[in-house]
């Protein structure tokens, strides 16, 4: 019962970090792109937290035998999306600066 409690908290957390991407957006501090990213983010993870004994019965209907294997499994797909985001990020960055640099070398020229 006392681990239930802790996954109650910890899934509580998550919902506030929920709440405050949420707030970041209403206050339009992020675009809807990056709040649905987040957001899921967090919503998933305490879903996790918040839904384990149910999750955990669905996880060995599917053949998976411990929760924990699911959630690493989970875990491994979600930091190679966010490592694929950032290699995306970083490839605008790049051009928006090689554009730049054109633009300040075309400008030297003359």
């Amino acid at each position: 019962m006392n681990d239930q409690i802790i996954f109650y908290l910890i899934g509580g957390i998550f919902l506030f970090l929920l709440l405050v991407e949420f707030m970041r957006f209403k206050l339009r501090k992020v675009d809807f792109k990056h709040f649905f990213k987040w957001g899921m983010l967090w919503f998933g993870i305490s879903s996790i937290f918040l839904f384990s004994e149910w999750i955990a019965r669905g996880i060995q209907l599917i053949g998976i035998k411990l929760p924990f294997n699911f959630i690493t499994i989970i875990g491994f797909c979600t930091i190679f999306f966010m490592l694929w985001n950032v290699y995306i990020k970083f490839e605008k960055i790049e051009e928006k600066f090689g554009k730049l640099v054109q633009k300040i070398a075309l400008k030297d020229e003359e």
